[in-house]
């Protein structure tokens, strides 16, 4: 004899979080850890995002200030449009 506990909801003891289960998937609400995320469509982040050795294929979209702490590799040829001030800038080709 098996045993089974069906529910539509999760919710933890002290709040934090939330599960909810549906058709197509859970959905999680509060904070998730994760070793490892696989997301093959659109992901839409509101706030801040730390990505650490992240390979990005396609192309991104920024508004805003982008800073570099380390060195920015435009390989293939940069386009600025407005005012460009340079502290130290070495040309080649």
């Amino acid at each position: 004899m098996t045993s089974e506990i069906r529910a539509n909801t999760l919710k933890s003891r002290v709040g934090l979080g939330t599960i909810s289960f549906t058709n197509t998937g859970p959905i999680v609400s509060g904070i998730v850890t994760a070793t490892g995320a696989d997301i093959n469509g659109d992901i839409d982040v509101a706030g801040v995002s730390t990505l650490t050795g992240a390979d990005i294929n396609g192309n991104i979209d920024v508004a805003g200030v982008s800073t570099f702490t380390g060195n920015a590799d435009f390989s293939a040829g940069i386009d600025v449009t407005g005012t460009a001030i340079a502290d130290a800038l070495n040309v080649t080709g």
